[in-house]
């Protein structure tokens, strides 16, 4: 392979940079992504790569896409991992941590999405499944999904321990937990009955589901809804979020502000995320597809949650994050449980 010139340098710098200007006309770009195109950039000058590389990172494997967020350098040359083709349209999308670059309509033109780790489904590797309400979800994440009711007492059972053994807060009253669909979501009410899912089957790349009523013995009673389908990683996350609000109604406290409520709540996921990783000895420190699947997925959740941009969910955990950095976390929860604010 040929060594650049500085001129060649001096070329695909420049295209680097209309890349990323292109770029960020038809996407939002957080400050990680532009420091690390311009790292794909001072990487070139360095080691003085040859330009003949036409598509980076890609492989056969649809679990296991290493971690290192790649940013091709011509646009021209950019390949597709949906339909195989050059890349066309304005600019490009990626999937960070999953090393997946895709034309920007296929956003919008009926390409699968999977609900859980957000990769586009390729026209070359078919396999996504419907989950019967709008969604649907790759094979990967179909492998750890948590399905119904009875299975996701599994997680529970891990979260209740999460919170017991490492944040030392007892939410061991009883609290009804039910795997729902998206519309029983949507349109549950505080009483009266839900309708969980209480078996999901499979034929071929559609779930087929069982539903039953429950009824809710007190209108008052807390009672969890998680949507079903979600991996188990992330099932368990927003498990983590939702008792955190139940653990706050038990000790009395009410009329949180919704960021303050949502913000602290949203760092309990995210520190749950990173203990499963820490008791999880095979997401932290195997090699394998499996366990690196994992690890994607983890810091896939982790990403969206840091870069939500809404006011309760976004810029409360972030102001939550905050303080628990400057105070530490029990401090800051015993402030919200007295004073119903953050300390200052």
């Amino acid at each position: 392979m040929e060594a650049l010139s500085p001129g060649e340098i001096a070329d695909i710098s420049r295209a680097t940079e209309l890349s990323l200007q292109e770029y960020n006309n038809t996407q939002s770009q957080d400050d990680e992504d532009i420091e690390l195109a311009k790292a794909v950039e001072e990487s070139l000058q360095i080691s003085n790569k040859s330009r003949s590389q036409h598509k980076s990172g890609s492989s056969s494997s649809s679990r296991i896409k290493n971690t290192f967020k790649r940013r091709p350098t011509y646009p021209s040359q950019i390949i597709c991992d949906v339909c195989d083709e050059p890349v066309s349209g304005p600019g490009y999308g990626v999937r960070d941590y999953w090393n997946q670059t895709f034309c920007i309509n296929h956003q919008h033109d009926g390409t699968p999405i999977c609900f859980g780790c957000k990769r586009l489904e390729s026209r070359s590797r078919k396999g996504y499944v419907g989950l019967g309400d709008g969604r649907t979800i790759c094979p990967d994440c179909y492998s750890t999904a948590i399905l119904d009711t009875t299975n996701i007492k599994v997680v529970v059972n891990i979260v209740l321990q999460f919170f017991e053994h490492c944040l030392g807060m007892d939410v061991r009253a009883r609290i009804p937990v039910f795997s729902v669909d998206r519309k029983e979501m949507d349109y549950h009410s505080s009483g009266g009955t839900t309708v969980g899912i209480a078996r999901a089957s499979r034929g071929g790349n559609r779930i087929t589901l069982e539903k039953e009523h429950h009824q809710l013995f007190q209108p008052s009673r807390i009672t969890i809804l998680i949507l079903f389908g979600l991996p188990k990683i992330m099932t368990g996350a927003v498990l983590a979020h939702e008792f955190m609000h139940a653990w706050l109604r038990l000790q009395g406290v009410g009329n949180l502000e919704p960021k303050i409520e949502e913000g602290i709540c949203q760092v309990i996921a995210y520190k749950w995320l990173e203990w499963i990783e820490t008791m999880d000895s095979k997401i932290s420190s195997s090699r394998s597809e499996e366990a690196q699947y994992e690890r994607n997925l983890k810091n896939t959740f982790k990403h969206e949650v840091e870069m939500n941009s809404s006011h309760e969910y976004g810029e409360g955990f972030r102001d939550a994050g905050h303080a628990v950095a400057k105070y530490g976390l029990a401090p800051v929860i015993n402030h919200i449980h007295k004073h119903g604010s953050l300390p200052g």
